[in-house]
């Protein structure tokens, strides 16, 4: 595959990547403000029975989701690729380490969420569908291991977001630039904070 479109696709999966977690940080917080307000789980239930139940947002939510497994994938190959040619490069090791840490909580955060079996049901609205509140809130509630895990996960993410957007920039030739370096530390430490906060709020709630 010619270099350019092999970087282009890697920036585009890149862009997937970035919905999913942004998408999933957004929901996931949902859970912290259904166990404030104690409603049971009322807005998280209806939001997930939203995105799995409606047809477009199951379809955006799959693509994006591919998405992001290329891009796990491709910029792995990519970091493989310059480490072949300077097996030094310490950017090209860390990419791609944090890339798999974080690719291994993703198979771990599915099987213990959506693959599950035993999970209730609840009615909101009249309409029945899965409690999965009850399994996120049970999880984080009784599992201090798992929010553990959960918040490295997060700190990682943040510091691959970080690196990533400074990659990014610096194949246009902008990476020197203080505006860059500002915008990928505030990414960064943006997606950082919002990730340890959730389950930091069940270590102490």
């Amino acid at each position: 595959m010619h270099k350019k479109m092999f970087t282009m696709l890697v920036g585009l999966s890149g862009l997937c990547a970035i919905l999913f977690i942004s998408i999933h940080l957004i929901v996931n917080s949902l859970v912290v403000f259904d166990s404030i307000n104690a409603s049971g789980g009322i807005v998280y239930n209806q939001v997930n029975h939203f995105i799995y139940s409606n047809p477009f947002a199951k379809t955006f939510e799959s693509l994006i989701a591919i998405g992001f497994l290329c891009h796990i994938f491709m910029a792995s190959v990519h970091a493989l690729q310059k480490l072949k040619k300077e097996a030094t490069l310490s950017s090209a090791k860390e990419m791609l380490i944090l890339g798999l840490l974080i690719f291994c909580f993703l198979i771990m955060h599915l099987l213990q969420f959506r693959l599950k079996t035993d999970v209730t049901s609840v009615i909101i609205n009249n309409i029945k569908m899965d409690n999965m509140f009850l399994v996120v809130f049970n999880t984080l509630s009784n599992s201090k291991i798992y929010c553990l895990i959960y918040m490295i996960t997060g700190i990682l993410l943040g510091l691959h977001m970080h690196n990533g957007f400074l990659s990014m920039m610096k194949k246009t030739g902008k990476n020197s630039n203080n505006t860059a370096q500002k915008i990928a530390t505030t990414f960064g430490i943006f997606f950082s904070v919002g990730f340890v906060a959730i389950p930091l709020y069940f270590i102490f709630a």
